[in-house]
């Protein structure tokens, strides 16, 4: 091909791994890497490419004009069991992965994604290799820089999970909405795993994986993104409601976004299912989604009570527990300025910090967040975080050390919705290469360590707990 001509590294790379038989881990690191060459050699590849439309967020696609095939044969670690890749596979199915009569086709821009359905295919039919056809023939231009989309395409019939639904009994049970026809398959694909009991607990992690939304740093909100007829998401919701023994599994309200929230206190039992496959699959596969999320639930427990505030007694008083900036401020409100004094004066005497500001038509008394944090932990309300060692984060960032590299701290006081003061810190890194940033964000993320932003060289730390640990392994560095 002339565009592997132009690239010489990359032609002499695809010519070595083609008849070799590789394991899970080596084709992550030569999957990654070649997506790596393609998205920064992009000004080269986009002389062999067209304009083909936008996706529906609006993103510019571009399709090479010959497509470049990957034929890796790779070997996977012990298999899991056939019964549970079973209902595994039928959470990558209601995602965006196509199963037809002779062959399953998945696009993603995550190498993870990619290689963690491949790995349970290969449980289900229970093979220890198996060759994967991966074509590169898309390439999204997105803000951050071009994205390229692989796309994986296994000769192979999978009937249990073709649809043999009458799509006029599908027109039925939706009560005759016109969808379209992407839109109606989805629907005779549940449908059919719902009366063939395709579906079980473990489905949602692998669901999870391909339409789950990530938690924000300051939520542990949990959701799976689709766009379905009411009455099919109505359906699901009876139908997990059901798997998992509660009364209410999706909230089903204002679905302008096509995301539904999980709510409590499935949320918790889907959580624990994550964190129990996760556990089971190599840390090199875990996508972005499932970094995020296991970095989230380290620090928050989930469901902790059906209300946003816990309330809590502290030394004979009681007080919210409100959820502020990833954590929790404890808090009291009353019209009644002199009640307030009286309680401050009380804790006061026991080495805490109180303040109090006016708040509404009333006044609010509030312990700092990262003495409210403590407190919280010692009484059990809030679980004490596991963190990686000093010595962990500086030996990923000795590897990113060059010349370039730069850190400083960045400091900025505003004020909250609520009306309190703080200050934001967070640490900057400049690594001089986006390709550094990026590896060095994932790497971070995959200690539990959160990152804000990584874009332009340069990477974001800002979550107290991972600021302060980050911040004290660069000091080591710089002193050494």
């Amino acid at each position: 091909m002339k565009i592997l001509n132009k690239i010489p590294k990359l032609k002499e790379v695809i010519e070595k791994i083609q008849d070799k038989t590789l394991t899970i881990q080596q084709a992550s690191i030569v999957l990654n890497w070649i997506k790596q060459i393609i998205e920064d050699k992009w000004e080269i590849v986009s002389e062999y490419c067209h304009y083909a439309g936008k996706t529906p967020g609006g993103t510019p696609m571009f399709r090479l004009n010959r497509s470049i095939l990957l034929s890796l044969r790779v070997k996977f670690p012990p298999l899991i069991l056939k019964q549970c890749a079973r209902f595994l596979l039928t959470g990558f199915f209601l995602g965006d992965v196509s199963v037809l009569r002779n062959f399953i086709d998945l696009s993603t821009y995550e190498v993870e994604l990619l290689l963690i359905f491949s790995y349970i295919l290969a449980s289900y039919v229970q093979k220890n290799e198996l060759t994967l056809p991966i074509y590169i023939r898309q390439i999204n231009l997105t803000k951050k820089g071009p994205h390229a989309i692989l796309n994986l395409r296994v000769p192979m019939s999978l009937d249990e999970y073709i649809p043999r639904v009458d799509p006029q009994a599908v027109y039925s049970a939706i009560g005759n909405e016109a969808v379209s026809h992407g839109i109606l398959v989805k629907c005779m694909k549940v449908l059919h795993y719902i009366e063939n009991d395709l579906i079980s607990k473990d489905t949602v992690f692998t669901w999870y994986v391909c339409d789950g939304v990530s938690p924000h740093d300051n939520s542990i909100d949990l959701g799976i993104s689709m766009k379905l007829p009411r009455k099919v998401i109505e359906l699901l919701d009876k139908t997990f409601s059901r798997i998992f023994n509660t009364n209410k599994f999706f909230t089903i309200g204002d679905t302008s976004n096509n995301i539904y929230y999980i709510t409590c206190p499935a949320k918790k039992y889907v959580i624990e299912i994550i964190r129990y496959w996760s556990n089971k699959i190599p840390q090199y596969l875990h996508t972005k989604r499932i970094r995020k999320l296991l970095s989230t639930v380290n620090y928050v427990e989930p469901c902790k009570g059906s209300r946003k505030s816990i309330e809590v007694e502290v030394y004979g008083t009681k007080l919210l527990a409100r959820k502020r900036h990833g954590g929790y401020v404890l808090v009291k409100s009353s019209g009644d300025l002199t009640e307030l004094l009286e309680v401050k004066k009380k804790l006061e005497k026991y080495g805490i910090t109180v303040l109090i500001h006016r708040f509404g038509h009333g006044f609010e008394l509030y312990i700092p967040k990262e003495e409210s944090m403590k407190i919280l932990r010692e009484l059990g309300v809030v679980k004490q975080e596991i963190r990686p060692s000093t010595e962990e984060i500086m030996n990923v960032i000795r590897k990113y050390v060059s010349r370039e590299f730069r850190w400083h701290i960045h400091r900025k006081q505003s004020r909250n919705g609520r009306g309190y003061m703080y200050t934001e810190e967070c640490v900057y890194i400049s690594t001089g290469s986006r390709d550094f940033a990026m590896s060095l964000a994932s790497e971070l993320e995959r200690l539990g360590i959160s990152v804000r932003k990584a874009v332009y060289g340069t990477i974001l730390v800002c979550r107290e707990v991972d600021r302060e640990l980050v911040k004290k392994a660069l000091l080591h560095i710089s002193n050494k």
